[in-house]
C-alpha cells in the first residue's frame, strides 16, 4: 500500500505537470514519463532494492519508482480529457480562463 501511495503521489505530480504546462513544459514532462514507461517494470523495482541495501524502506521506494509512470500517464490523460468537455469549452467561450473552468 505504501509503494502504491507513493507511486500515485509522484505520478499525480508528474501527470498534472505534463497536462497543465504549455509547449516546452508539456514536452519535457511527457518525455520524462515516456522514459519511465520504457524501463522494464519488474527489474527496475527489485534491482533498485537489491543494489540499495535490502531494507523494507528501499523495497517500497524501488517499487514506487517502478510504478509511477503508469499513474502519471493515467492522470495526464484524465486531465486532458476533462479539459475537452463541453462545459469547459462553454466556459472558455464565455470568457473564463482555462484554469478557472
Amino acid at each position: 500500500m505504501a509503494a502504491s501511495g507513493l507511486a500515485l503521489a509522484l505520478g499525480a505530480v508528474m501527470g498534472g505537470c505534463a497536462a497543465l504546462t504549455r509547449k516546452w513544459g508539456r514536452a519535457f514532462f511527457t518525455g520524462i514519463i515516456d522514459m519511465g514507461l520504457a524501463l522494464p517494470r519488474p527489474d527496475s523495482g527489485h534491482g533498485d532494492q537489491r543494489s540499495a541495501g535490502g531494507s523494507f524502506q528501499n523495497l517500497i521506494i524501488g517499487l514506487a519508482l517502478a510504478n509511477w509512470p503508469w499513474w502519471a500517464r493515467l492522470i495526464r490523460g484524465l486531465i486532458l480529457t476533462a479539459g475537452e468537455k463541453d462545459f469547459v469549452l462553454a466556459g472558455q467561450t464565455a470568457g473564463l480562463k482555462k484554469t478557472g473552468c
